[in-house]
């Protein structure tokens, strides 16, 4: 046989009909393309995708602002710059805020000499509501410290941490005058020693032991308050005025968290009136004991606290804080110019006002109006709470403090003390600011 020739005509020829034919096999039965899987598909927010597809540039929008909002605020963030206290948010936002250095700095000081367990201050413009203190001092190897536990995360004046003691009395009297009570009015009762009330003094009479509202908190008169509560008050009214007076009442807005200041109303007699006279049932955080003396000495119109001005990003986008609506109802105008008369009164005619007669010479002609007031556990462990709240100048007030502070048996100052110091290191100052 002859051999055929790989590269002769005949066998080129060969070749392309062989490799025409390979290509027209595998365009008609060539393998089957690969299945196909669904992705979701969202295209980048560029100004040409804006125009057809709305909805989805909103969302892309909303997702990559996630990152830029202002996030929470801590107080172990507070810093100064430019004369100015700033409070630093998450996402690289920073907060103005409404604190008064000077007030900042002399509550620190005064705190930090205390030899105290814990204390707080908190002190608003009354007719704004903007928080001009705001301080707390925590000695943590203190033994009231380690058996009470306060919050890390929580600023302490923000803690309803404190039974109300005197501050609840004020409630208390303040729904008597709300009922109509005339502040005149002599009520006969049966007196007890310290907090020893029992439910016999709730029924029996004394013709030898008689008061007067005005007369009776001037003095702490807890026998009247415990008896004419118990006679002239239903829990229903009492809650109510607790309410608008802010226990269980939210902030709007305020930049920091809070815990509310609580008050458990009973209805059973002898437990009321120990919640009416403050030993049991409410605590209460300090700044709401100074915007609730703010609402005594003005129009009765409890304000929501304002603890930032603006906040700011690194852009230099800035948003003002808006004004908020009250905080609650609070009190009658009437109700609360009766209730200034009565914590006038009783300034000047207990020891309470001589501590505050201690003012320097240019201070001579300010008064301060207020009460101060204590509650003492002595089981499971000895622990004295010690409260001031009161407004100042008495005649035309401009700002509303409250101290708490904590010690046990051994103490050094109790927070009448505390305010007294603060209020004469920076009265001066704040009368001189526009």
């Amino acid at each position: 046989m002859t051999p055929i020739k790989l590269f002769s005509p005949a066998a080129m020829a060969l070749h392309l009909i062989l490799f025409a034919g390979f290509l027209l096999y595998a365009r008609v039965f060539g393998p089957p393309a690969p299945p196909s899987i669904d992705v979701p598909f969202k295209p980048l927010a560029t100004s040409a995708v804006q125009q057809d597809t709305k909805h989805e540039t909103e969302i892309d929008q909303s997702l990559l602002l996630t990152e830029r909002r202002p996030g929470s605020m801590s107080h172990q963030g507070f810093y100064e710059r430019e004369g100015k206290l700033w409070g630093r948010l998450e996402n690289r936002w920073v907060a103005e805020l409404t604190l008064n250095d000077r007030v900042q700095r002399a509550s620190e000081y005064h705190f930090s000499k205390s030899k105290a367990a814990m204390g707080a201050l908190a002190m608003v413009e009354v007719n704004t509501g903007k928080v001009v203190g705001l301080s707390e001092f925590i000695d943590r190897n203190h033994p009231v410290t380690r058996r009470l536990r306060p919050s890390e995360n929580v600023h302490l004046a923000l803690q309803a941490i404190a039974p109300s003691a005197g501050l609840f009395r004020i409630v208390t009297t303040a729904s008597l005058l709300e009922k109509g009570l005339n502040p005149l009015q002599r009520f006969c009762y049966t007196k007890f020693k310290g907090t020893l009330l029992q439910s016999r003094h709730l029924s029996n009479q004394d013709p030898n032991a008689c008061n007067h509202l005005i007369e009776a908190m001037s003095v702490t008169d807890n026998s009247y308050l415990a008896w004419v509560s118990h006679s002239e008050l239903s829990s229903d009214l009492l809650k109510k005025t607790a309410l608008n007076l802010g226990f269980d009442q939210r902030y709007s807005y305020f930049g920091l968290p809070y815990e509310l200041s609580v008050a458990h109303i009973p209805s059973d007699p002898l437990r009321r009136a120990k919640t009416a006279v403050g030993f049991r049932g409410s605590k209460a955080n300090v700044l709401h004991a100074a915007l609730m003396m703010g609402a005594v000495a003005t129009d009765g119109t409890l304000r929501s606290p304002r603890l930032v001005e603006n906040i700011r990003n690194e852009e230099g986008t800035t948003v003002t804080a808006p004004d908020f609506p009250p905080m609650s109802k609070g009190i009658s105008a009437s109700t609360s110019a009766r209730i200034k008369r009565i914590m006038k009164n009783a300034i000047h005619e207990s020891p309470t006002g001589k501590v505050f007669q201690d003012w320097p010479d240019h201070l001579r002609s300010t008064r301060v109006a207020g009460q101060a007031s204590v509650r003492t556990y002595r089981k499971p462990s000895f622990t004295r709470y010690t409260w001031f709240v009161g407004y100042m100048p008495a005649e035309d007030p401009k700002w509303a403090i409250a101290v708490m502070v904590v010690n046990h048996e051994r103490w050094y100052v109790r927070a009448l003390d505390i305010a007294h110091r603060v209020l004469k290191d920076v009265l001066s100052d704040l009368t001189q600011e526009p």
